[in-house]
């Protein structure tokens, strides 16, 4: 299963000159973002053609929204969408919003959201190109345009491109709903301290440089503390270090579900990690589960995916069940989607094992029938009246 890091690209700010150039955007000439004065925009033009209207009907003032700028033959625009998209599919429970806006027609971007796998993104129209100026590099500019803004409430804060030398922060913030870019500035240098001791493998600075980063705002960095669990067990190469700093972070973060859910993630799915402390990662499931709703979609599907990851796919399925149940309309053909994964690598087990041991006595999994999760009469994908996210 790809990882959570290798399906997003650079997302949520994990601060890793290797994660970075383990996707080529180190190779990439930065294209830093224009610090211009701030502009205010109108949402109300735009054609809303996929994604939740409540969201962008009305921009809440004061919360993050990422939003992508999309042109037909545009390489640059459609990279960006290519890992916006993974992140969603990812992590569907952050805190920030995307909304992907074009002048396109409405047929060419839903040719593009089947082409770039685009779920769960608002997508919305600009035919009169009243946004489009927002993307702009200057005022009254031609030429190709910015592929990312970022905006609290209705107006916007930065401007720039998924290869911005400054994004993977820019990103941290806004997941974090909200954009301060005072504290951007003071995160900056130290971010780019990080990437050459990480070059260096200088773990012992760059250790330092995490904490320095996550001291300013633990919660806006939650992702700096994910990132250095990573780096710690997969580079450092030295588990009883990362579960000491994951112990760290079950108190650290014992108020914040979204970054307990990144480090169990993490944990899971990572497949450079060698050695999967997945009793860490039940742990932070558990405290994650505190902080949501009773039977929460998202904590359902996340601790599926520890059993899942552990070859119990009986248990999975049910869990995974429950969550695809309990998914509003926005998540559930997603949902409905790992859990016929799961149901697939069910069956391929049991027939495994019924291969290892011929002739012992078949379930009604082994023998290709359903399994009791699957008997269960459910809805086609987003029916049914599911407990709301």
């Amino acid at each position: 299963m790809p990882s959570f890091l290798s399906r997003t690209v650079l997302i949520l700010a994990l601060l890793s000159a290797t994660l970075v150039s383990r996707h080529a955007i180190a190779a990439a000439v930065p294209q830093d973002a224009e610090k211009e004065k701030r502009e205010t925009f109108d949402a109300s033009s735009l054609k809303q053609i996929a994604g939740d209207p409540a969201k962008w009907s009305t921009l809440r003032d004061g919360r993050a929204h990422v939003l992508c700028w999309f042109e037909a033959g545009d390489a640059e625009s459609a990279f960006t969408i290519g890992f916006i998209s993974a992140f969603v599919r990812a992590l569907p429970a952050s805190n920030v919003e995307f909304a992907i806006i074009s002048p396109e027609s409405e047929q060419t971007m839903r040719a593009m959201m089947n082409r770039l796998a685009v779920r769960n993104i608002a997508v919305l129209l600009d035919k009169e190109k009243k946004i489009a100026p927002l993307f702009n590099r200057a005022s009254g500019a031609e030429g190709r345009k910015f592929t990312l803004a970022i905006a609290n409430g209705n107006e916007v804060v930065w401007r720039g491109d998924a290869r911005s030398s400054d994004f993977v922060l820019i990103l941290s913030l806004a997941s974090a709903g909200r954009f301060d870019p005072k504290l951007l500035a003071q995160a900056k240098p130290m971010y780019d301290s990080l990437k050459e001791s990480l070059r260096l493998k200088n773990y012992r600075d760059a250790f330092r440089t995490y904490d320095n980063i996550i001291a300013l705002d633990s919660k806006v960095f939650g992702g700096i503390a994910v990132e250095k669990y990573l780096v710690m067990i997969r580079d450092a190469k030295n588990p009883a270090a990362a579960r000491a700093w994951g112990e760290e972070m079950l108190t650290k973060y014992a108020s914040d579900p979204h970054t307990l859910s990144q480090l169990a993630d993490e944990i899971v799915t990572n497949d450079e990690i060698k050695q999967r402390d997945y009793e860490l990662a039940n742990r932070a499931i558990d405290a994650m589960s505190k902080l949501v709703a009773p039977h929460d979609a998202s904590a359902l599907s996340l601790r599926a995916s520890v059993l899942a990851a552990q070859g119990r796919y009986e248990e999975a399925i049910e869990l995974q069940y429950e969550a695809w149940m309990a998914s509003g309309e926005f998540f559930k053909a997603e949902r409905r989607k790992v859990l016929d994964e799961y149901r697939g690598l069910a069956k391929k087990a049991a027939a495994k094992a019924k291969a290892a041991s011929p002739g012992g006595d078949a379930s009604p999994a082994s023998e290709g029938g359903a399994s009791p999760a699957e008997e269960k009469t459910a809805p086609a994908v987003g029916t049914g009246a599911p407990k709301p996210e």
